[in-house]
């Protein structure tokens, strides 16, 4: 399962990373970046996710409560990068990229438990 979470999530991150890149280099502030770039994968992310990895059936609560969630994540996690980068002087990429091993780690775990219940509940 865990394996699959990160081919499926592949896309979103590519995709996130590229678009994280060119608005960087367009002169968009790294909160900015992050949270544009972040919401456009995770809407790739949850279509591919939600089916391919866990199997469930997609809805609008369960939309809605994954978007909710990756919402504060992207927020959090952009908020840490445009920290890094300003503290420390780093390339936003830098950051960005560094801090993708943790997204991974907490956004595996969230949706583990939140559509691993949506599977459950569609199984009774």
């Amino acid at each position: 399962m865990l394996a699959s979470f990160f081919v499926n999530s592949l896309a979103g991150v590519i995709l996130d990373v590229l678009l994280f890149q060119l608005l960087s280099q367009a002169g968009v502030a790294p909160l900015y970046c992050n949270l544009v770039s972040a919401g456009v994968a995770l809407t790739t992310t949850y279509f591919l996710v939600s089916k391919h990895t866990f199997g469930a059936q997609r809805n609008l609560f369960d939309m809605t409560v994954f978007v909710a969630w990756y919402s504060f994540s992207i927020f959090m996690f952009s908020l840490g990068i445009d920290y890094c980068s300003r503290r420390f002087g780093l390339m936003p990429i830098l950051c960005k990229i560094g801090s993708l091993p943790f997204s991974f780690a907490v956004n595996f775990v969230f949706s583990r438990l939140f559509l691993g219940r949506a599977v459950q509940c569609q199984k009774k």
